[in-house]
């Protein structure tokens, strides 16, 4: 593939060059030739022109085509919609990138899609409401937020902390990662006090979502908890 592609672009450099020149022989022919030769000339540089505006094209393609689909842009990646797992096999190493494997399976066998959302990132849905988002930052950076009731539902997300178990409960409500820059603050709309044994923790309610950065195995089974509950709970609400 490189050796095409460099061919590719010395070809259309000598293109470039050929264009170039038979522009100047043909603004000089008016002086030098006759109309037949000028006829022929301008024959030449009409071909030649072509074929410089194929390798051109040709030559910028594979340039692009060289550039894995992960480090282009948002248009490209949506056109070509790689898969999670191509995300995963990119990106990610050892423990995180089977975890990841792990995480698609049981979102098989629950029936949660698993859909292209934006550059490097990807959403999990159950029957239409949100469960999982996942953004590929960098190598061996993975970012999964998991959405335990719809965003901004108050009364839905202190439902489902009710119903959770004792540990699921803690480890959600003392969850320290922040939503959105001015988080907890005084012009959050989206915060809320919830009490547990006593003590008030403040919670956002913005996405509902309970956050995590480059999971261990341990957490990832956490994370595996929480999204039974969530379609647990979507099931049950249908």
């Amino acid at each position: 593939m490189v050796e095409i592609t460099q061919y590719r672009q010395v070809s259309y450099r000598i293109t470039k060059a050929m264009v170039k020149w038979l522009y100047w022989l043909n603004r000089l022919s008016v002086y030098l030739f006759n109309s037949t030769v000028r006829a022929h000339l301008c024959t030449t540089m009409w071909y030649v022109r072509k074929i410089y505006i194929v390798y051109g094209r040709k030559s910028k393609m594979s340039q692009k085509n060289d550039i894995p689909i992960f480090e282009q842009g948002t248009k490209e990646q949506k056109e070509n919609k790689p898969t999670m797992k191509e995300a995963g096999d990119y990106f990610l190493e050892d423990n995180l990138k089977e975890s990841v494997v792990c995480l698609l399976e049981l979102c098989h066998e629950l029936k949660v899609k698993i859909n292209w959302y934006g550059k490097n990132s990807y959403r999990g849905t159950y029957k239409g409401k949100r469960v999982l988002l996942c953004n590929f930052i960098d190598k061996n950076q993975l970012r999964i937020g998991l959405s335990l009731a719809d965003a901004h539902n108050k009364g839905e997300l202190e439902k489902v902390l009710y119903i959770l178990p004792n540990d699921l409960r803690t480890e959600y409500i003392t969850n320290e990662t922040k939503h959105c820059g001015r988080c907890m603050g005084s012009s959050c709309d989206f915060n809320f006090d919830f009490e547990e044994d006593g003590d008030i923790y403040r919670l956002c309610v913005h996405n509902a979502g309970y956050i995590l950065y480059n999971p261990t195995p341990e957490k990832f089974k956490i994370v595996s908890q929480f999204i039974k509950l969530r379609v647990e709970y979507i099931d049950s609400t249908k």
